[in-house]
């Protein structure tokens, strides 16, 4: 019997092909999808979710620093204040208060420079509205940063950058706003 000769419809053979044949295929084409179509999508899904996880993560690091940051701000405001009212009444700040003045001038210098780090490896993670507005604040911030305290714009207009920066990041991240 040759490959070509058609078939006894009642030998093992036929009945074999007729009854295992449409399964037969769907086990390969299903071994196919299995073994190579699937992995390569879990792949990507992988890499896709764990960019995501690392953009999610950085936003907060982002978030928290920038809190950090607008916090030393408004210490250094609040004691410049004290102090120009200290000065219009004849008086200086007190030694401990100008010790504290200086820790805060630090604080401020440590959470700028975290600040500033972070917003540097966003650069590899978030697209380009969300670096337009970290640009924005990063020379509106550094224009500030050469003020005497006395000049210094109060502290809602880091607040105002704080919601931009974060606004364009939630956005790039497809998280809505509240």
């Amino acid at each position: 019997m040759l490959l070509l000769d058609p078939l006894d419809p009642d030998s093992p053979l036929a009945l074999m092909l007729k009854g295992w044949g449409p399964p037969l295929v769907s086990i390969v084409i299903g071994g196919l999808f299995a073994s190579i179509l699937f992995p390569r999508w879990q792949d990507r899904f992988s890499r896709s979710r764990a960019g995501l996880d690392k953009r999610m993560e950085l936003a907060e690091c982002i978030a928290a620093q920038l809190a950090r940051y607008l916090t030393a701000w408004r210490r250094l405001i609040d004691i410049a204040r004290l102090e120009a009212a200290r000065r219009a009444g004849g008086a200086a700040l007190a030694e401990a208060e100008t010790a504290r003045k200086l820790g805060f001038v630090a604080d401020r210098n440590a959470a700028r420079d975290e600040l500033l780090d972070l917003c540097a490896r966003a650069q590899l993670y978030f697209g380009e509205a969300a670096l337009r507005e970290i640009a924005g604040f990063a020379a509106w911030d550094e224009s500030q940063a050469a003020k005497q305290l006395d000049d210094l714009p109060p502290i809602e207009e880091w607040r105002t950058w704080e919601r931009r920066v974060l606004g364009a990041m939630r956005r790039d991240l497809g998280i809505s706003p509240r």
